[in-house]
């Protein structure tokens, strides 16, 4: 806002914890204020809030804000979340930023029902190349969302080259759907050597998602070419497994293409609400990368 000043304070020595020094400064330096007095400086550091205050503040363990898990990001999420559901702007969520430990037994049983459900479908073959397609397109997204994240965090500017990241991700599409399909061609279309390709997209996600996490800490270099080059891999395995599944045991490519691409994109929404929103807010971005990983390990029950 025009004409709005930001005045930042600041001590090398921690902070009286008690009124004493204060109130003895107000009186020594004769300063007239029309609310601040001695008695109400002595109420601010005695009253019931400030304890109450003071042990939930000690007793509270909150993550450490670093760039791979920011603390605004979750925050920054509620808010606008609270624009369309106001309750939030108030809510103490449980877990909060607060990794794994903050959800108890919830994980663990979240990773059996995908189990289960991944395990069901292979009782149909459609449904099994629907959830494979599903999930790929899923942990694509994620990565995606983490990626651009991280890069701009690193960068310390907000929408940088942004446009040149999603090309390379589109690039990385193009490029895996074409290798895929001439792989397939040159290995031929037996069973066994056909599966081989869709084990090692998903062993390919599994090393993409090490390479971000080392990344993301440091491990790695970063910059805008590694980034780009992490970004054209996970579009190159979302593609990748869209041809795997639309050629391995199928016989009419044309009957499959329409419902596996609807779970492709059905997979693609659902892992950008629940990574902006809910996983990367929750875990931070090194998380969601584990749980994408973990994902991957799972989606090798459709192979």
């Amino acid at each position: 806002m025009p004409g709005t000043t930001t005045v930042i304070t600041a001590s090398p020595t921690p902070l009286p914890r008690s009124p004493e020094i204060l109130t003895e400064r107000l009186q020594k330096r004769e300063i007239r204020t029309r609310l601040v007095s001695a008695p109400y400086i002595r109420y601010l550091f005695t009253n019931d809030r400030y304890r109450d205050l003071e042990k939930q503040i000690t007793e509270t363990e909150v993550p450490m804000n670093t760039d791979i898990r920011p603390v605004c990001y979750p925050y920054a999420t509620v808010i606008w979340l609270s624009r369309f559901f106001p309750k939030l702007a108030v809510a103490d969520l449980p877990g909060f930023g607060t990794g794994w430990r903050g959800f108890g037994y919830l994980p663990w049983m979240i990773v059996p029902a995908i189990a289960l459900l991944f395990l069901a479908g292979r009782l149909s073959r459609a449904w099994r190349r629907g959830l494979l397609v599903a999930a790929a397109g899923f942990i694509g997204i994620v990565f995606e969302a983490v990626l651009l994240l991280a890069y701009q965090s690193k960068e310390g500017a907000l929408y940088q080259d942004i446009g040149l990241l999603l090309t390379t991700f589109m690039a990385g599409l193009a490029l895996g759907a074409w290798f895929l399909n001439e792989a397939v061609r040159w290995t031929g279309l037996r069973r066994q050597r056909t599966r081989r390709w869709g084990i090692a997209l998903l062993a390919g996600f599994g090393l993409l998602g090490a390479a971000m996490i080392g990344f993301m800490r440091g491990i790695l270099p970063g910059g805008l070419v590694p980034t780009a080059l992490l970004m054209a891999a996970a579009g190159f395995l979302v593609a990748g497994v869209l041809a795997y599944a639309s050629l391995y045991r199928v016989r009419d490519q044309q009957t499959v293409i329409a419902p596996l691409y609807a779970a492709d994109l059905l997979g693609g929404c659902l892992g950008s609400l629940m990574g902006s929103l809910v996983l990367i807010p929750l875990l931070g971005l090194d998380g969601a990368v584990t749980a994408m990983i973990l994902l991957t390990a799972l989606s090798a029950l459709l192979i």
